[in-house]
């Protein structure tokens, strides 16, 4: 009744080290759901998070500031060019063909990283298996959809191999 007397938040250090775009934001989230199940403080409720005070997401924490957070994670996101600032296609298939997907046409102004390998041809591959990146202005994203669409259409009618397409990925590893 009222709420539990404490949360205590340990080693928020593991919970930032995940390698995904979202991993701040869903932690914060995750920590001020559990503090929201803590009585208030002149109620006797405390919350202790366990972690390095200086940083951004956990200073957010004790300010119970979520919409500060979020407005400085998307001015780092804009200068980053990540989600949710831009549109981000990730785009893995046979390697050749990222090449020539990788020429475009894109909308523009378009980023286009790779195509990169992510492993050899197995024996019972014919081309080794590589990743595109592709980087547009929000305003581009149908553009970026309707591309994408397009060349899975290309492959599909020829019957090669589809690509494994992810838009705004959480995570680019």
């Amino acid at each position: 009744v009222g709420g539990y007397a404490a949360a205590l938040l340990l080693d928020t250090g593991a919970a930032l080290a995940r390698p995904d775009l979202r991993t701040y934001e869903e932690s914060l989230r995750r920590w001020l759901n559990a503090a929201a199940l803590v009585r208030p403080s002149g109620a006797g409720g405390r919350v202790v998070a366990v972690g390095e005070p200086a940083l951004p997401v956990l200073q957010a924490l004790v300010r119970a500031d979520p919409v500060g957070h979020a407005e400085r994670e998307l001015a780092s996101r804009l200068d980053a060019r990540l989600p949710p600032a831009v549109r981000l296609a990730a785009v893995e298939g046979e390697l050749p063909a990222l090449r020539d997907l990788a020429a475009g046409p894109w909308p523009q102004p378009a980023q286009v990283l790779g195509p990169v390998e992510l492993r050899a041809a197995d024996p019972e591959e014919e081309h080794p298996w590589g990743r595109l990146i592709v980087a547009v202005p929000r305003a581009e994203g149908a553009a970026l959809a309707r591309r994408l669409q397009v060349a899975q259409s290309e492959r599909s009618v020829r019957k090669l191999r589809p690509y494994r397409i992810t838009v705004d990925p959480q995570s680019l590893g």
